[in-house]
């Protein structure tokens, strides 16, 4: 079976809603190949996912390269349950990396920030 049995290539979707604008046929055309290559490296539990090759991703959504905007359910699955780019999280790892003493051992070292 096919992982894209739920779409139709030769049907467009247009979808627009405050959480999701989607106005394209799936799988883009151009990644094609590569739905077709990680299908012969994936464990088939990992198989049948929505063809989406993602671009990238802000709080909770992911985009495709033609700006197409999804709901990221796969986001407390994984480690992103904060959201993408979430601006506090990257704040506090900059203040980290700022500092230069990344690792203390067994020593103890006071709060910064």
């Amino acid at each position: 079976m096919s992982p894209y049995t739920f779409f139709s290539n030769s049907k467009r979707y247009n979808v627009s809603t405050s959480h999701r604008k989607i106005n394209d046929t799936f799988p883009l055309d151009d990644t094609k190949v590569l739905h077709e290559r990680i299908k012969k490296c994936e464990s088939r539990s990992m198989q049948g996912q929505i063809p989406i090759c993602w671009d990238h991703a802000k709080d909770e959504y992911i985009f495709d390269k033609n700006g197409n905007q999804w709901i990221d359910f796969t986001s407390t699955i994984f480690v992103t349950n904060i959201g993408h780019g979430n601006d506090v999280l990257k704040s506090k790892i900059q203040d980290v990396l700022d500092k230069p003493l990344i690792h203390t051992y067994a020593y103890i070292h006071e709060k910064t920030n």
